[in-house]
C-alpha cells in the first residue's frame, strides 16, 4: 500500500512543481511517503486552493485512489481510498491559525522552502510557527514535538521581526496562556489582522452554518442479526478517513452521535435506543446515511456485513467504494 501512496504523492508534488504552484509539507516529512498512519499536511496559497485540489484529486485517479471526502475545517481535508482500505488524508493549510485568530499566514509559512527529493519541505522558522500553533490548540506540546522546537530554535537563525520574536518567544517558554493573549491583542490592534481575523470569523460561521445543514459524518444503522461487527477495529481501521476520536456508537444520549456526525465521524447505531437513532439519523446528511442488511442490498444505501472473521477491512473497502461513486444525494436515505 505504501508504494501506492509514494506514487500517488510523487506525482502530485511534481505535477505541483511543474505548474509552479507553491505549496511545502508543514509536518512530519520524513513520514510523507511511507507512513500509512500519518496525514500530509501541505500548506498552500489561499488563492491556488481550488487548482492544488484538482491536481491532487487527478494524480489520485491515475494512481487507483478515489476521493471519498472533502471536509472543511479550518483548513480544507481531502481523503483519498484505494481498494484494500487503503487511505491517504491530506490537509491544506491557507493559514495557520488558533480559532479566528491567525498564528501565520501561508505567505509568510512558504518563505524559505526548499525542494528535498521533490518535495517542498517548510523551513525551520515556519515550522515553529506550525508548532505554535498546536501549542495555541493544546495547550501544551508532547515531548517529542517540545525536542523538536529545542532543535529547530537552534536552525532557525534570527527571526525577520519582532512579533514572529514575540510567538516564537512564547513557544520556546511553553507558553500556552500568553501566546493565546497574543494573538488575541495581535488582532485587535494591528489593523492588517484584524480585517483577517474578521474574514475568517465570518468565513468560519457561515462553515458551521453548512455544517449544521449538511453534516459531513457517516450514519449507520444496523437493520440485521448478522452484528459481528468490531465496531472499534472499524474506526482504527478507517480513522485516516474518520479519525477515531470523532467516531461513536449511538447510546442512551444522542449527543456523542450528533457531534459524531458535526466534526465528520462515523456514528454507528447498532443496538437499542431506537429514540436516539432516531435523532441522529434526522440530523445526518441524507446523502451520508446507510444501512446494514442481512443480504441482498435493496437500494446503493443499503450494505452487508461481509461473512470473515475479520470483516473489518472489507467492510471499511464497501463503504468507501460507495463514497467513492460521487452524487448520492438523490439516493433513498435509511
Amino acid at each position: 500500500m505504501s508504494n501506492s501512496r509514494e506514487s500517488f504523492l510523487r506525482g502530485a508534488f511534481a505535477h505541483l512543481n511543474a505548474e509552479s504552484l507553491l505549496y511545502c509539507v508543514s509536518r512530519n516529512a520524513d513520514e510523507v511517503y511511507s507512513s500509512t498512519a500519518s496525514d500530509v499536511d501541505l500548506v498552500v496559497m489561499p488563492s491556488a486552493m481550488g487548482m492544488v485540489e484538482k491536481v491532487l484529486t487527478e494524480k489520485a485517479e491515475l494512481h487507483g485512489y478515489k476521493r471519498i471526502a472533502r471536509i472543511e475545517f479550518t483548513n480544507l481535508c481531502l481523503v483519498y481510498w484505494s481498494s484494500g482500505a487503503d487511505f491517504v488524508r491530506i490537509d491544506l493549510d491557507g493559514e495557520l491559525r488558533w480559532f479566528f485568530f491567525e498564528v501565520a499566514n501561508a505567505s509568510t509559512l512558504l518563505q524559505g522552502a526548499s525542494a528535498v527529493h521533490g518535495v517542498n519541505l517548510i523551513s525551520p522558522l515556519s515550522e515553529l510557527f506550525v508548532m505554535a500553533d498546536r501549542l495555541a490548540w493544546q495547550g501544551s506540546l508532547p515531548p517529542r514535538y517540545a525536542s523538536r522546537v529545542s532543535q529547530l530554535l537552534l536552525e532557525r537563525g534570527a527571526a525577520p521581526d519582532s512579533t514572529d520574536s514575540r510567538i516564537l518567544s512564547f513557544l520556546q517558554k511553553g507558553n500556552a496562556r500568553g501566546l493565546r493573549f497574543h494573538l488575541i491583542q495581535r488582532a485587535i490592534f494591528d489593523p492588517r489582522t484584524a480585517i483577517r481575523t474578521a474574514v475568517y470569523f465570518f468565513r468560519d460561521m457561515s462553515r458551521i452554518f453548512r455544517r449544521v445543514c449538511s453534516p459531513p459524518g457517516i450514519f449507520i444503522k444496523v437493520a440485521t442479526e448478522n452484528n459481528t461487527m468490531n465496531w472499534n477495529q472499524l474506526f482504527r481501521t478507517m480513522t485516516m478517513a474518520f479519525p477515531e476520536s470523532k467516531c461513536a456508537r449511538v447510546g442512551s444520549s444522542p449527543l456523542p452521535g450528533l457531534l459524531g456526525l458535526f466534526r465528520g465521524g462515523l456514528v454507528i447505531a447498532d443496538r437499542g435506543h431506537p429514540i436516539t437513532a432516531w435523532i441522529c439519523a434526522l440530523f445526518s446528511a441524507r446523502c451520508r446515511r446507510f444501512r446494514i442488511v442481512d443480504a441482498n442490498p435493496a437500494s446503493g444505501r443499503d450494505l452487508v456485513i461481509p461473512a470473515d472473521t475479520n470483516s473489518e477491512p472489507a467492510f471499511a473497502d464497501s463503504l468507501a467504494a460507495v463514497l467513492a461513486v460521487g452524487d448520492l444525494e438523490h439516493a433513498p436515505g435509511v
